[in-house]
C-alpha cells in the first residue's frame, strides 16, 4: 500500500462519529489525513489523550474502504526509536476488523510515525520567540479559520497576566464550544528520559519532538561565561529556555556564548594593553590588572553574556 498525506476535495469528504475520549459523540469531517487512494484506506488522528496534555495515547479514525473504526494507539519511546501499539478498538466496531484490515492499519500507523501527520505541512507561519518579544500583541499569530482541523473554530497566540505566551483555542464539543489555553511547549519524563512536546495550533494536539539530543553537561562541560548566560536566561527569559530545550539547542547555544565571550575577553584585554601599556612597578601593575579586568569583564557581560539569544 502507498500512503501519503492527502488533502481531500469537497466531494471526497466523509463524516464520522467519534467514540473515543476526549471527544465522544462528536461528528468529525476531516479535510486531510494519511491516505492510500488506490485502495481507499484512510487514517485520521483526532485526539491526544484524555486531558489534552502530553500523552502517549492517540485516538484515530481508521477507514478501510468505507468501514470506519475508532482506534486508540500508544506511542512508546525507546532510546532513539519510536514504537506504536494498538491499545483498543471500539467494542461495537471490533467485530468488523479482519486480518487484511489489521495489516492496512499497521502500514498506515507506520507511515504516520514516519511523517507525523500534520507536522510536515506548513499551513501556518510560526514566528520565533525572539520576534514575539519585539512585536505588539495585535501581531501575534492567528490561524485562519479555514485551515483549522479537529473541530477547532479559533486558534491564536495570547499573552497571560504573567507574561507567558500560550495558544488559545476554541473547539466544538458535544456540549457546545469550549475554549482552552495551552503552553507552546511541554515536557514529560519517561523512564528518566525528558521528552519535549510542541502544541500544534491547527490540530489542537501536542506532538513529540524526536530530534537528536545535544551533548550533556557531563559529556561536554560549559565554561563560566556559558553558565552565567544560562543562569540569566532561566531567571529572566524562561520562555526562551523552554523553546531551546524543546529544540535540543539550549546547551549548544550556551557553549557558543561561552566561546564567543572568551574570545571577546581576549580581544578586549589586548586592546586595553595597547591603549594603556602595562606599567613597570609592582603596585602600579596590580592596579592596572584590576582596571583591565574590570573593563573587559563588564564589557563581555554587558555585550554578550547578559543578552538573551536563541542562536
Amino acid at each position: 500500500m502507498a500512503f501519503n498525506n492527502y488533502i481531500f476535495k469537497e466531494e471526497e469528504l466523509r463524516t464520522y462519529t467519534l467514540t473515543m475520549t476526549p471527544r465522544i459523540g462528536e461528528i468529525f469531517t476531516p479535510k486531510c489525513g494519511i491516505v492510500d487512494c488506490e485502495n481507499d484506506v484512510r487514517l485520521y488522528c483526532y485526539g491526544n489523550g484524555p486531558y489534552r496534555e502530553p500523552c502517549d495515547e492517540y485516538q484515530f479514525i481508521f477507514d478501510y474502504k468505507g468501514i470506519a473504526l475508532n482506534v486508540n494507539i500508544a506511542e512508546k519511546i525507546k532510546g532513539d526509536d519510536i514504537y506504536y501499539k494498538l491499545l483498543e478498538i471500539d467494542k461495537k466496531e471490533e467485530v468488523l476488523i479482519t486480518e487484511e484490515m489489521k495489516k492496512a492499519l499497521r502500514d498506515a500507523i507506520r507511515f504516520y510515525g514516519t511523517v507525523k501527520y500534520g507536522e510536515d505541512v506548513d499551513i501556518y507561519v510560526e514566528i520565533s520567540s525572539t520576534q514575539k518579544m519585539n512585536i505588539s500583541e495585535e501581531e501575534y499569530p492567528v490561524i485562519p479559520k479555514e485551515q483549522l482541523r479537529n473541530g477547532l473554530t479559533a486558534s491564536r497566540i495570547v499573552k497571560t497576566e504573567s507574561g507567558e505566551l500560550m495558544w488559545e483555542v476554541t473547539q466544538k464539543t458535544s456540549d457546545g464550544t469550549k475554549t482552552y489555553r495551552f503552553p507552546e511547549r511541554r515536557k514529560k519524563i519517561v523512564n528518566g528520559q525528558t521528552l519535549w512536546y510542541k502544541f500544534n495550533p491547527v490540530m489542537g494536539t501536542y506532538s513529540l519532538n524526536l530530534r537528536n539530543t545535544e551533548p550533556s553537561l557531563e559529556e561536554e562541560p560549559i565554561g563560566l561565561y556559558g553558565q552565567e548566560w544560562m543562569r540569566n536566561m532561566e531567571a529572566n527569559y524562561s520562555h526562551l529556555v523552554t523553546q531551546l530545550k524543546y529544540e535540543h539547542r539550549y546547551l549548544t547555544v550556551a557553549r557558543t556564548v561561552d566561546r564567543e565571550a572568551e574570545n571577546y575577553r581576549e580581544l578586549l584585554d589586548s586592546q586595553y594593553e595597547t591603549e594603556f601599556p602595562r606599567p613597570r612597578t609592582f603596585e602600579e601593575t596590580l592596579k592596572w590588572e584590576k582596571a583591565r579586568m574590570f573593563h573587559s569583564e563588564n564589557t563581555v557581560m554587558r555585550e554578550i553574556v547578559l543578552k538573551p539569544r536563541t542562536e
